[in-house]
C-alpha cells in the first residue's frame, strides 16, 4: 500500500478480520459495497477499500 501512518495501518489491522469474513461471505455475495467515513473513520475506509482491491 506504500507509505501509511502506522497509526492508521493499525486500526485497519484491527478491524480486518471481521471486515473480510463479511466481504467473503456468501451471505452477501449480491450486495454493493460502499466504504465511507469520516476523519479517522475516513483513512481507515479508504485503507480498508485499498486493501479489499489488492487482496
Amino acid at each position: 500500500m506504500g507509505n501509511v501512518n502506522r497509526y492508521f495501518k493499525n486500526g485497519v489491522e484491527v478491524l480486518w478480520s471481521p471486515i473480510k469474513e463479511v466481504l467473503g461471505s456468501t451471505k452477501y455475495a449480491r450486495y454493493q459495497i460502499a466504504f465511507t467515513g469520516h476523519s479517522l473513520g475516513g483513512a481507515l475506509a479508504v485503507l480498508a477499500a485499498a486493501r479489499t482491491v489488492a487482496e
